[in-house]
């Protein structure tokens, strides 16, 4: 059985409700909004580098989204946020993995140093 949940982060939890149902509790998704923080602090000096824009969509990929849902979530259009994720791919800052029939992207070990993560 596969269990969505927003407390266990970016990693997986696992259990057995009896002998023979085994459990595997994994990240829901956007479950980060639960915890957001504010990032106003971290936004300031990688705006200053990258763009206010472009700084939004790195803190933003803490945890992997979508065009759509990054979209949605910072008031954007899908084709401003697919232009500057492009940048953000080619310069190294973000990952992107093909989950089904969509793209997921997330902050790559680099974007996550610049953004202070």
């Amino acid at each position: 059985m596969f269990i969505p949940s927003i407390f266990v982060g970016r990693s997986l939890a696992s259990g057995a409700i009896d002998l023979e149902q085994p459990v595997v509790i994994y990240a829901a998704r956007s479950s980060d909004a639960a915890w957001d923080d504010d990032v106003t602090e971290q936004l300031v000096p990688v705006s200053e580098l990258i763009g206010a824009t472009r700084a939004r969509i790195l803190l933003a990929l803490r945890l992997p989204r979508s065009t759509t849902a990054l979209a949605a979530r910072l008031g954007l259009s899908k084709s401003a946020v697919s232009q500057h994720l492009a940048v953000l791919f080619d310069s190294g800052l973000v990952t992107a993995a093909r989950s089904g029939r969509v793209v997921l992207y997330q902050q790559s070990h680099l974007g996550a140093r610049l953004s202070g993560r």
